[in-house]
């Protein structure tokens, strides 16, 4: 997150508003009422709004949870769907590392332990999160809406889904492209995904692609794709990779998979979306890996996974080695500066042979053809092991976003894998307003930042002068919108542009009205912020626009006066 401060006047933490939809499923053994049942699939379906969460209760000062009696829906395989009707909520708990569902205040009900909990305190990215790792079940019944109690007196493969959004979307995972095939780890194949939204293909603001190698690992090949920004993320180890831009080629790596960012093709029509990428499996085990979509629409309401075909991965058996490479999230820096990765080497089928490095770097503009340098420590790893890999900037470099694309070589054999973006620079933006005067009750201003690198965040400050209580203060971080309260120390998610509003005592906004523009389609260094905001009567008088933008390498233009508005 971009964070700005003024002389006296500091940002807190920006706080995300909306529904979040928590999903904890497996198979178990339990009593629903009298009835007993044994190794039964169960869903429970948890709809909670974040700015109900609390953080401590009586019993356990650690604990972030959701309300008592947090809206909850249970399917137990041959029983008929019910609502939880006692003191349910959703927690997490970071002494511990544990989270799932609990009897508010009182015993714990069924529990994840992951390493995830520690630092969660149930916020939600936009892409979602599922957690697995050892489980609890206690024997404390819930009550339900049938009138009987659920318990469980064992439980197994549960997982912990979170996701934002409420569960009434009306998008729908179409049909996937080959729907069954038979591939070799380590040779790529297309994969077509076509996706619908009966509001226009348009309002689809991302999809979640996933490959599930069960049991074994469940995550096998997690993507992510955001349509606003054409990026996309992959899961591995636990954790998201930073957004890669389709326009930059390279190596994004999953658990088990690899992709290239540039390689994505992305198609509109009518009420569908055809997301089209090769896709190359890094590891197979001969077993069959059922595909999954989920749809979210703008307003981060979600299909759900729908099951829509399988793969079958076959194992090479040849002994051989993948890389990976961390941190995968963009590295800023000043050029003339550095910055390092961890190149990570993975031998299967018995590999034992020494790995030497290189590494190539492109730039995101073209006609950009420096190399930036690389350097690695120690310069060959056997086995398995892992290098420590220097990328240095010259000032005598041009501004802009580099990856460096690593080969690790051993005899005939040879892998790859690409940093995520280096956003090198030593100016900052270049900012405008227009328009830049004039007066009224309402206006669309257009606000253009100019950077060969990408943008951290932007501001726009309306106020008498250069401070943001009682003023109109809105923050932009790249995909969403916030909004100053009047004394200028909290923040709201609005939404990002095209769907979400909110107000203070100075201005409101309509996000219906706003757009982005990134530059991305026209391969140009203008990003382009509209903004519509309309004026309280309270808030009449001469007020001046300050612009402020930072880029990733951390060089920030300051809050600039750049016109000035007479409110009506």
């Amino acid at each position: 997150m971009f964070r700005l401060t003024l002389g006296l006047l500091a940002l807190t933490s920006l706080s995300f508003a909306g529904p979040n939809t928590y999903t904890v499923g497996g198979v178990g053994s339990g009593y629903w009422g009298s009835q007993a049942f044994t190794n039964a699939t169960f869903t429970f379906t948890f709809t909670a709004d974040t700015m109900t969460f609390e953080h401590g209760t009586p019993c356990c000062a650690p604990v972030y949870t959701t309300p008592s009696g947090t809206p909850a829906t249970v399917n137990v395989s041959g029983f008929p769907t019910a609502a939880l009707t006692g003191n349910q909520a959703i927690f997490v708990n970071n002494s511990t590392s544990t989270g799932g569902i609990w009897h508010y205040n009182d015993p714990e009900y069924l529990t994840i332990t992951n390493s995830r909990f520690a630092t969660n305190d149930l916020s939600v990215p936009v892409e979602g999160y599922v957690v697995t790792g050892t489980t609890y079940s206690y024997a404390t019944p819930m009550p339900l809406s049938t009138g009987d109690s659920l318990y469980f007196t064992s439980v197994q493969n549960v997982y912990f889904y979170a996701r934002t959004g409420s569960a009434n979307g009306r998008t729908s995972p179409v049909s996937v492209s080959p729907s069954s095939s038979t591939i070799s780890a380590n040779s790529p194949q297309t994969f077509s995904f076509v996706a619908s939204d009966t509001a226009g293909a348009s309002d689809i603001g991302g999809l979640n692609i996933l490959f599930q190698d069960s049991p074994g690992s469940p995550t096998a090949c997690w993507l992510y794709y955001q349509v606003a920004t054409s990026t996309i993320s992959a899961y591995r180890g636990g954790s998201w990779s930073a957004s890669a831009s389709t326009r930059d080629p390279g190596a994004l790596a999953g658990d088990s998979c690899e992709v290239d960012p540039s390689a994505i093709k992305v198609a509109l029509s009518g009420t569908n979306l055809t997301f089209i990428a090769p896709i190359t499996f890094t590891s197979g085990d001969n077993n069959i890996w059922p595909i999954y979509l989920n749809v979210i629409n703008k307003a981060n309401n979600s299909s759900g996974y729908t099951r829509l075909g399988s793969v079958t991965v076959e194992d090479s058996g040849a002994a051989n080695f993948t890389l990976a490479i961390s941190p995968a999230n963009p590295q800023g820096t000043p050029l003339g500066q550095s910055v390092s990765y961890t190149v990570n080497v993975q031998g299967s089928g018995g590999f034992d042979q020494p790995v030497t490095f290189s590494a190539a770097t492109s730039a995101r503009h073209d006609g950009n053809t420096a190399q930036l340098s690389a350097t690695f420590d120690p310069p060959t790893v056997t086995g398995s092991g892992s290098t420590t890999m220097t990328v240095s900037t010259s000032t005598a470099d041009s501004p802009d976003v580099y990856r460096a694309a690593v080969t690790g070589t051993s005899q005939s054999l040879s892998a790859a894998a690409s940093t995520g973006p280096i956003e090198a620079s030593n100016v900052a933006s270049t900012d405008s307003i227009s328009p830049n005067t004039g007066a009224g009750s309402s206006q669309t201003f257009t606000i253009q930042m100019t950077d060969r690198i990408d943008i951290a965040g932007m501001n726009l400050l309306i106020a008498p002068s250069l401070g943001g209580q009682n003023a109109c203060w809105i923050f932009f971080d790249g995909a969403a919108i916030y909004l100053a309260s009047d004394d200028g120390a909290t923040w709201t998610r609005l939404g990002t542009p095209g769907s979400g509003s909110g107000s203070n005592s100075q201005c409101s906004i309509d996000l219906a009205g706003a757009s982005y523009d990134d530059g991305s389609s026209a391969k140009t260094d203008n990003r382009i912020l509209r903004l519509p905001v309309t004026f309280t009567p309270a808030f009449a008088g001469t007020k001046t626009l300050f612009v402020r933008a930072s880029n990733d390498a951390g060089f920030d233009t300051g809050y600039q006066a750049l016109g000035g508005w007479t409110v009506q």
